[in-house]
């Protein structure tokens, strides 16, 4: 996974154009206060690692070495690779991702749950960092004179952002592409639940563009189409050249063109237009030459309940006409629903956040759920712990069960506690559960990942899905002279199994599993360990779950964007050949040990040189220098002063684990040099930051001639130095979020003002406090709401002169909520009420511009001392969500919608006339050099103080 957060400001620095003096391209990372790393060295990697992680750096450090001349061959990187690699434990969300600035791969010890990775590999090391080293070699490649060469004399991370912001699914495809011919069978190409999709897709009626291929979508599922396509279109131009060489032209010719968009470089790379690649990969899915599948010859199962957009989950029977279930759509809240088998009506118990494998469990008398959800800490969001939670079905009220780290899996277990499983490095360990919370440690089972354990409802076998290097199946758990031990049941040859679950009397299991490529249902019965197969359907059939009575079959069957809800008849009539299954009789030994095992394929060293603890403030480097311009319109008035045209340089600082960031810049305007130095640390608990400055703006003044009052903008000559602290907190973090943020900075400021002429009036020094804040309440969106479909959003801001050497210190505040309504959610509707209060003591001490209803934006209005209100109403439609584009000219549109709204702002303090404002019109969003989103607005307004017509973009 890439990390976009500023990858795009790269690109546009190769125009030159007009960014913010403030812009930073490096920020801050705020990681729990209490974690330290080490550093050790290999030839080509910077091990960062968080104490205690000594042995798994040397894995990964060879895992790392003994990939890249493979991938230095198959990319193509002329320039020797240099690079960081940092490894942390202090989150339970397992992930990975490279990062241009700085330059790093990142990964989490923790294991990715769920079933969308392969689960072929024999680790999850094995299984991530091939695929993010992809991502680092193709920042570092590309070579030829152009803007590449240029931005890389500005900064390497400059040039490595511009490789990396091609198309999503160019960097992703090219990543997905490299891990599916690692090893035999592994790898997401080689995944039966992530060729669904694809497949799926192209034998559709509406089968993607290219550009949806490559493109994020923004409002349609999969959210990870770009994989698949950029993975297939990889994979096409390497069968069809024999190796990489259309993408290594491609790449070259945007690092040195980029201006002009990835199309045309895929264009000169692969010798064919993007529409013709698109279409033949199409036909390709829909011919003998590809991997088809023969969708009328496969058996219909009988839908219960089916919609575009909704995702079914886990099903599981409540009783023999009902099936509980976890869903979300697009325009469906996320939570556990029971559905009507009979009729399909779908009905809600709660609205709960559940782990990425939506995996959970009903106790023995179905009263309550057991399921597991990402909490993140607090005051350091980054540290997410995995709890157990029990939830009740009749109230649908859950509590927490436990507060430790990495627990998944709950279930209960034949003696009345809980089991689950708690994460140990890239493996985990069997646990149990007390009342109060408290975990003992049962039992290791050394190289092996357990997904799930479950024990008979009879209490008389205990099943678990395990993967044991990269052969995930079903092992029963036996006791022996060393406590416990894990005995195969059901191992494919050439397939894996994803989930299982118990038959009413424990005599049959039912399971998914994919031998032959194509996940469908299968049964064990336990006495005989005899097999049959169940479905034989298109595309995809997971999560099984066999009906009290023994019946039925409940499980969720895959069509393109919809994960239906699905039964057929429990029929032993297919038992499965002996050439599918591996006769596997040797058990694993669980070891008492805790700590997960260095891999047996490296030493303990494996050629790293330590060199001790990591220290931040040492490790600070000059990263980029950042030429700028800003420029500033003239106005219709002669006298107003307008800044014009500023050149500036930056110049951006960080260590690797971006602790410390500082900006400086220079800007010559207006005759004068200006300048910013800025530094930040996420070192501490608090956000804290400092810095210096004198910079430019404008402020608009009422000028008194005589008895005439008119209004004129002059320039504003601000120099200070500042320092500020901010502390985030995360107070709910469901379905519904409540976050809340308080800041407060501290500056003492020389402010003097100046006229067109360049002439300064008198300074002003002051010692100025703004505070801020912002409370955001239960607020939540579905996928297609282009504004959130409830909650309330508080926040304010002001500032207060401490002291001052004017005649009166400066003093405002404003206070502005909006309260989103969900009277019309089935249709993502917005509805928005929202309310400002503003006060201030003197006029021209802070911008009105966005204070001031729609349609004054152009206008020299004017507010003096006083309190003002303003309250509006917003109401936004989506018309099309369109998620679609042209990959040749860079622009993907995502959607269309209409907005209205009426705004009204009066005084409360003194005789200023009220504003009234009426109007109506429409947005577009769009997403442009496949990276920067936009959302364009314009409507036309009508003002009733002056009887006439404007245009807002607002």
């Amino acid at each position: 996974m890439l990390h976009r957060d500023r990858i795009v400001l790269s690109l546009i620095l190769t125009l030159i154009l007009v960014v913010p003096a403030r812009a930073q391209f490096y920020q801050a990372w705020h990681r729990p206060v209490d974690v330290r790393y080490s550093t050790a060295a290999s030839p080509h990697f910077r091990l960062i690692y968080q104490a205690g992680l000594e042995n798994e750096a040397a894995e990964l450090a060879e895992l790392l070495e003994r990939e890249l001349p493979a991938l230095e061959a198959t990319i193509g990187l002329k320039r020797p690779l240099r690079m960081p690699v940092v490894l942390n434990r202090f989150t339970d969300r397992g992930n990975g991702l490279v990062t241009p600035t700085p330059f790093r791969q990142e990964i989490e010890t923790a294991p990715h749950r769920g079933n969308t990775l392969s689960p072929r590999f024999p680790s999850w090391f094995e299984t991530v960092a091939p695929h993010e080293l992809v991502h680092a070699v193709h920042a570092e490649s590309g070579s030829g004179f152009g803007v590449g060469w240029l931005l890389r004399r500005l900064g390497p991370d400059l040039a490595r952002s511009l490789n990396l912001s091609a198309p999503r699914g160019i960097n992703e495809g090219l990543a997905v592409w490299y891990e599916s011919r690692r090893r035999p069978g592994a790898g997401r190409l080689h995944h039966s639940l992530f060729e669904m999709e694809f497949r799926a897709a192209m034998q559709s009626g509406r089968p993607w563009s290219l550009a949806q291929m490559l493109e994020p979508p923004s409002y349609s599922f999969p959210i990870d189409r770009y994989y698949h396509g950029g993975a297939h279109l990889l994979d096409l131009l390497e069968r069809r050249d024999g190796d990489l060489s259309a993408f290594r032209r491609a790449r070259d010719f945007y690092y040195r063109f980029p201006l002009l968009g990835f199309g045309v470089a895929l264009w000169y790379g692969a010798r064919m237009s993007p529409h013709s690649l698109g279409r033949q990969l199409r036909s390709e899915y829909r011919s003998s030459s590809g991997k088809p599948i023969d969708v009328e010859g496969h058996a219909s199962p009988n839908i219960i309940s089916s919609e575009r957009g909704v995702v079914y989950r886990r099903p599981t029977w409540l009783d023999d006409g009902t099936l509980l279930v976890y869903a979300r759509g697009y325009h469906l809240r996320p939570g556990f629903y029971t559905v009507d088998v009979r009729t399909g009506q779908r009905r809600r118990l709660a609205h709960e956040a559940i782990s990425e494998d939506y995996l959970f469990n009903t106790d023995r008398d179905t009263a309550s759920v057991l399921f597991t959800r990402y909490v993140p800490d607090r005051l350091e969001p980054l540290r997410q712990v995995s709890a157990a939670y029990r939830m009740d079905l009749r109230s649908g009220r859950a509590s927490r069960i436990t507060s430790g780290h990495r627990t998944h899996a709950a279930v209960e277990s034949p003696h009345g506690t809980l089991w689950a499983t708690q994460g140990d490095g890239q493996y985990n360990v069997w646990v149990e559960i007390d009342d109060t919370g408290e975990s003992r440690r049962l039992a290791r089972f050394p190289g092996s990942i357990l997904k799930s354990i479950q024990p008979s409802p009879t209490g008389e076998h205990t099943i678990a899905l395990v993967n044991v290097e990269g052969r995930q199946g079903l092992f029963e758990v036996v006791g022996n002279e060393d406590g416990f031990g894990l005995a195969p049941l059901v191992l494919f040859r050439d397939g894996s199994v994803f989930d299982f679950s118990w038959g009413p009397q424990g005599e049959y299991i039912v399971f998914s599993a994919d031998p032959g490529g194509k996940a469908d249902l299968f049964a064990v019965e336990v006495a005989t360990r005899a097999v049959f197969r169940l479905s034989d359907v298109a595309f995809g059939a997971i999560e099984p779950s066999l009906s009290s009575d023994r019946r039925t079959v409940a499980f969720i069957h895959y069509r393109h964007e919809a994960y239906e809800l699905a039964q057929i008849p429990f029929e032993l009539d297919h038992p499965v050949e002996d050439g599918l299954l591996m006769q596997a009789d040797e058990v694993i030994t669980a070891s008492g040990n805790g700590r997960a095992a260095v891999n047996p394929h490296t030493s303990a060293n494996a050629g790293l040189a330590r060199s001790g603890r990591y220290r931040p403030l040492l490790e600070m480097r000059p990263r980029v220098a950042i030429p700028y311009l800003v420029y500033q319109r003239p106005t219709s008035n002669d006298e107003d002063v307008h800044l014009g045209l500023g050149v500036g340089l930056g110049l951006e600082w960080s260590d690797p684990l971006q602790y410390w960031v500082a900006h400086t810049s220079a800007l010559y305007r207006v005759g004068t040099v200006w300048g910013r130095v800025a530094l930040r640390t996420g070192r501490f608990l608090v956000r804290t930051s400092a810095e210096a400055f004198r910079e430019p703006s404008t402020v608009v003044i009422r000028r008194i001639d005589g008895e005439q009052i008119d209004t004129v903008r002059v320039g504003r000559d601000e120099r200070g130095i500042g320092l500020s602290v901010g502390l985030p907190a995360v107070l709910e973090a469901n379905v519904f979020q409540t976050r809340a943020e308080v800041r407060l900075a501290g500056e003492f400021i020389r402010e003097s003002l100046f006229d067109a002429e360049g002439d300064h009036g008198p300074s002003t020094d002051a010692v100025t406090l703004r505070p801020a804040a912002e409370l955001s309440y239960r607020m939540q969106s579905n996928v297609r709401d282009i504004v959130p479909n409830s909650g309330l959003r508080i926040s304010g801001f002001g500032r207060l002169d401490a002291w001052s050497s004017a005649s009166s210190a400066a003093r405002y505040a404003r206070i502005r909520t909006e309260l989103y309504l969900p009277w019309l959610r089935k249709l993502s509707t917005g509805i928005m009420l929202n309310g400002s209060l503003h006060t201030q003591n003197r006029g021209s001490i802070v911008d009105l511009t966005t204070f001031f209803p729609r349609g004054y934006e152009t206008d020299a209005e004017f507010l003096g001392r006083g309190t003002y209100w303003k309250a509006g109403l917003e109401v936004t439609q989506p018309l099309w969500y369109i998620d679609n584009g042209f990959f040749l000219l860079p622009v993907y549109f995502r959607a269309v919608f209409v907005y209205g709204f009426v705004e009204r702002m009066e005084t409360i303090s003194n005789d200023s006339p009220s504003v009234t404002v009426v109007g109506a019109g429409m947005g577009v969003q769009l997403r442009v050099i496949h990276n920067i989103n936009v959302t364009l607005r314009a409507a036309p307004v009508y003002r009733f103080r002056e009887q006439d017509w404007a245009i807002t973009l607002r």
